[in-house]
């Protein structure tokens, strides 16, 4: 069992706040564009609550942990953003398709869209949780190296909860 080690840090929060966000905006976007609203209100850099943007994420999170990526409610607008990563890297002929996919067929496109994200190595989409591969990694870890205090913490060692960051022993 891992143990952690409580972080009281607002700025480091706020880093790993964001750092999450970017993992699950696209998995929050097909959920639902509310939550999604929600979440991109109380994370503005001018007025952020994380503790909000936590516990709305924690909603989201319960809400649809257990159900497939290929079937979220709101999955053709998530797509849509995502296939907007491609434009300058497939032919016009194959965004078309691609369009058309998501219209016709979200289970198929999902599958195409993460197939481009690796095939074309799209960091920011890569570590998305919209991907099969990455809904098993809790809602809120830190997936990203991040340095604090001159100490460089390694991907997968940091957990976001509300204003305060949990870090996990490295050792276990």
């Amino acid at each position: 069992m891992t143990s952690y080690e409580l972080i009281e840090d607002r700025k480091l929060a706020m880093r790993c706040a964001h750092l999450v966000w970017a993992v699950n905006k696209y998995y929050v976007l097909a959920c639902s564009q509310q939550y999604y609203l929600k979440l991109r209100q109380h994370l503005k850099p001018d007025q952020p609550n994380l503790t909000l943007a936590f516990e709305t994420l924690q909603e989201v999170e319960q809400l649809y942990r257990k159900t497939s990526s290929d079937v979220l409610p709101q999955l053709p607008n998530a797509l849509h953003h995502i296939a907007g990563y491609f434009k300058n890297i497939l032919t016009k002929e194959e965004r078309q398709a691609v369009d058309r996919l998501i219209q016709d067929n979200p289970q198929a496109a999902i599958r195409q869209l993460e197939m481009y994200t690796f095939q074309y190595e799209l960091p920011y989409l890569m570590k998305s949780r919209l991907w099969g591969r990455n809904r098993h990694f809790l809602f809120n870890l830190v997936v990203e190296k991040l340095t604090f205090q001159g100490e460089e913490i390694a991907p997968h060692r940091l957990l976001w909860h509300n204003d305060t960051v949990l870090k996990g022993n490295e050792n276990e």
